[in-house]
């Protein structure tokens, strides 16, 4: 067993289909030979009968059985007529030593005698108003032989089988599993060579077709994943590069002129401050973001949709007085989606709004419900954007201004973090934006 679960797919095919060619190969071999020593059992019974039915009639006469002229003649059959005292004829004597007793009346029967087979059958006959016994022999050589020649033809016609089937189904396996030999190789070439290398498709639509399919998905994923993942580590230590280099020189400034210069003590203490808190707050987004891409459930339920926005508008207002807030949404919209995601989704928003709307402007939350959606806007008169930075908005760590400068305290990582968390939920979210008048976004909640 151990040695079979070794061998290639390719050989336990071939061996499987041999095999199951072969029963049915030896089945129908069985089924022949057994057809045909049935029809030579029942021929040979026919001939019996026909001999029997010319014994019977009544016209044999005594005189003509014993001049041999009346009864049936054959080579291969022998007829015994016999009374009380011994036989009165016999028509040939091709076989002796049949005891009479142990043959049973009107009953047909197989005998071997001198290993030869026959077919006996005993009767009574009436001839001339006298009851005689009739045994009638049927000879079943010609029927052996015929059998024995037969059977060797189908064992030989069976072996050719078995090999012929041993050819052809290792050759209808290697074809068949040709693809999933080029898989094998396109899988180690992108093993060695790297993400780029795709398996190619094979023309039937069938179910290596799909495997195939969905290994080149998972590699164009695992591609991607990776892409973002190198890009990914080279922003973060762009991101992270910059802070601690700033804390580093305030740390010398303060070591060399600090104890003396209460303004430069004063400055610096502040810059380090400030560089501190967008790291914290960096490494707070890359942990969630983390979070979300590692995230297996959300915890769906059903929620007041306009309960959660006043909460959240009046929590902004009340931090931002020097903005226009102006909150206009339904009562009583309901949802079905993760509660504190869409929370944390919704303050994003909110902050990128703020942080690019400069003092006295304005922002605007509207919510509206339709009959299978619920539309959420969010408005600012900021800044704006150009329409060719709108594709690239959502990446990480991506900045409308190309500096990267952090006059705004963005690190590029807040509106990553919605697209991930509308990805997660289902949700949609598009953007437009005028430069220099400002930008809304756009969130699509499905009702149910």
């Amino acid at each position: 067993m151990n040695l079979v679960k070794n061998f290639s797919i390719t050989k336990r095919m071939t061996f499987v289909f041999a095999f199951i060619f072969s029963i049915t190969l030896f089945c129908l071999s069985a089924c022949v030979l057994y057809s045909v020593e049935l029809y030579q059992f029942f021929s040979a019974h026919n001939d019996i009968e026909t001999t029997k039915k010319y014994i019977l009639t009544d016209n044999i006469k005594l005189s003509d059985i014993e001049n041999g002229e009346a009864l049936y003649s054959r080579k291969d059959i022998l007829v015994e007529i016999r009374n009380k005292d011994g036989i009165l004829f016999k028509t040939t004597a091709f076989v002796d030593g049949i005891e009479h007793s142990v043959i049973p009346y009107d009953r047909i029967a197989v005998k071997e005698l001198e290993d030869e087979d026959f077919l006996i059958e005993k009767t009574k006959c009436i001839i001339q108003d006298i009851t005689y016994d009739a045994v009638i022999i049927k000879d079943l050589h010609d029927e052996k032989v015929f059998l024995k020649i037969l059977f060797s033809i189908l064992a030989l016609v069976d072996l050719v089988g078995i090999m012929i089937a041993l050819i052809s189904g290792y050759i209808f396996a290697k074809k068949a599993l040709k693809p999933i030999d080029i898989i094998i190789k396109t899988s180690r070439n992108i093993s060695y060579k790297g993400l780029s290398e795709r398996i190619p498709l094979p023309e039937s639509r069938d179910e290596l077709y799909e495997l195939s399919l969905v290994l080149n998905n998972m590699a164009d994923k695992l591609e991607c994943i990776f892409n973002k993942q190198a890009q990914f580590v080279s922003d973060a230590s762009h991101e992270l590069k910059t802070p601690l280099a700033a804390i580093i020189g305030h740390a010398s400034l303060i070591s060399r002129w600090g104890k003396d210069d209460r303004e430069v003590l004063e400055k610096s203490i502040l810059a380090i401050t400030t560089e501190a808190e967008y790291m914290e707050n960096l490494i707070t987004k890359l942990l969630y973001l983390a979070k979300l891409d590692n995230e297996k459930a959300v915890m769906i339920e059903p929620f007041n949709l306009s309960e959660l926005i006043a909460t959240i508008y009046k929590d902004v207002s009340m931090c931002n007085e020097n903005f226009e807030i102006i909150c206009t949404c339904e009562p009583n919209v309901q949802i079905n989606t993760d509660k504190a995601m869409t929370k944390q989704l919704i303050l994003i928003l909110l902050d990128n709004a703020l942080k690019f709307t400069d003092s006295n402007g304005t922002i605007a939350i509207n919510c509206i419900s339709n009959d299978d959606k619920v539309v959420l806007d969010i408005i600012d008169s900021g800044c704006g954007m150009c329409e060719n930075e709108l594709a690239f908005i959502f990446d990480r760590f991506y900045t409308n201004d190309k500096a990267r400068n952090r006059t705004s305290s963005g690190n590029g990582l807040g509106l990553s973090i919605a697209k991930e968390i509308c990805e997660l939920l289902s949700l949609e979210i598009s953007v437009s934006s005028i430069l220099n008048e400002g930008s809304k976004f756009q969130l699509i909640f499905p009702k149910f």
